[in-house]
C-alpha cells in the first residue's frame, strides 16, 4: 500500500459517516443496502451531494436517511434525463442546480405547463448549460 490513499467509509451499526462527495460515489449501492440505516454527510457548511436526475428522485431510500439538517443536491445528467425528471426536480426542494452534461447547446424539451408552473428548476437548468470542456 506504500503511499496510496484510500477514502473509506466509517460505518457504525448500519450509520454511514462521509463526505457528499464519497456518498454520491456510491449513492445507488447505500440506497440498495437495506443494513444502512443512516447517512450522515461530514462536510462542513451545507454539504452537495452530486447525483444524476434519477438518483435524486429515485433513490428516496438514501435520501430519507440523510439525516444532516441540510443538505444540496447539484443535479448532473443530459438534457434528456433533466426534461424526463422535470416535475419531480422542481419539487425537490434539496435540489439546488442543475448541469446539464451533453456535449454541444443542450435542449430541454418540456410542455408549456412545466415553463409556466416550474420557475424553480428553469433558472438553474438555464444558468448551469454549458457544454463540458
Amino acid at each position: 500500500m506504500g503511499g496510496e490513499c484510500r477514502n473509506f467509509f466509517f460505518i457504525a451499526r448500519g450509520e454511514v459517516f462521509d463526505t457528499a462527495e464519497n456518498i454520491a460515489a456510491v449513492f445507488d449501492a447505500l440506497n440498495d443496502d437495506a443494513k444502512v440505516v443512516g447517512i450522515t454527510l461530514t462536510d462542513s457548511g451545507t454539504p452537495v451531494l452530486q447525483l444524476s436526475a434519477s438518483q435524486a428522485i429515485d433513490d428516496t431510500d438514501a435520501l430519507d436517511k440523510i439525516s444532516n439538517a441540510t443538505y444540496a443536491i447539484d443535479v448532473n445528467d443530459t438534457a434528456a434525463n433533466v426534461s424526463a425528471n422535470f416535475d419531480a426536480l422542481n419539487a425537490d426542494s434539496n435540489v439546488a442546480a442543475i448541469t446539464l452534461t451533453d456535449s454541444g447547446a443542450p435542449v430541454l424539451n418540456l410542455s408549456a405547463c412545466s415553463t409556466q408552473t416550474m420557475p424553480f428548476v428553469l433558472p438553474f437548468a438555464e444558468m448551469a448549460a454549458t457544454a463540458p470542456g
